[in-house]
């Protein structure tokens, strides 16, 4: 097994997440407000978890600052979220052109959204490279350790938008692909990853995975009940 990383370098992965984490939290919440003003309960319907997810990936660095020898598990906890917070932040990158089309948000208003949304995606990037480049230093080698959560994570990316799909007889390429982005390409590569941890980081990733689903409940039951209020 490789030493996770020194403290110094801990700390710097740390401070990088963890201002990487307050930057997209930002920029997602001057979205929502801009978006809130013009529209009926429309926000961030392609990472409904934003919040959650931003919010464990700060305190995951900042774990890291304070206790730079507190292992792989809150790097791990970054990626997890992290990922999430990239493919949902891609997909809404083309989504908010339909969200000005069904709702009353000016396009104009798009020329601070798109920039406000890059900035979510770029620090969600910055995220996920040293997190990734954190956990692989704890991997005990390039073979999994567990081969059927490898497995289990490709049929989860594949599977979810097919189930999607089949749900709501929409399979428009377009459609499949925003789905994957948001949910099933990280919650699969969440699983993935595990399958080359150690037990107890590989635990961490399973549980910051099944988190994140159930932010994304979570997240579009809050929207859900906004709408529903709003009408």
């Amino acid at each position: 097994m490789t030493s996770f990383s020194s403290p110094a370098r801990s700390v710097t992965v740390g401070a990088v997440v963890a201002v990487s984490a307050l930057t997209a939290l930002g920029a997602a919440a001057a979205v929502e407000l801009l978006v809130a003003r013009y529209t009926r309960g429309f926000g961030w319907t392609t990472i409904p978890g934003v919040y959650p997810l931003l919010i464990g990936s700060a305190l995951a660095g900042l774990l890291l600052v304070i206790r730079p020898c507190a292992g792989a598990g809150p790097a791990v906890v970054v990626l997890v979220c992290a990922v999430q917070v990239l493919g949902g932040g891609l997909a809404a990158s083309r989504d908010w052109f339909n969200t000005s089309g069904a709702t009353g948000l000016p396009m104009r208003r798009l020329t601070v959204v798109l920039p406000l949304t890059m900035v979510l995606v770029v620090a969600a990037t910055i995220m996920c490279c040293v997190a990734l480049w954190s956990v692989a230093r704890s991997a005990p080698g390039w073979r999994p350790a567990s081969p059927v959560l490898v497995v289990a994570g490709l049929a989860v990316a594949v599977s979810v938008p097919l189930g999607w799909a089949a749900l709501t007889g929409w399979w428009a390429v377009t459609g499949l692909g925003q789905v994957a982005l948001s949910y099933s390409l990280p919650w699969g590569a969440g699983l993935a990853v595990a399958g080359w941890l150690e037990p107890r980081p590989r635990r961490v990733a399973m549980i910051a995975v099944l988190a994140g689903v159930l932010a994304v409940v979570a997240g579009l039951g809050a929207h859900l009940l906004i709408a529903l209020a709003l009408h």
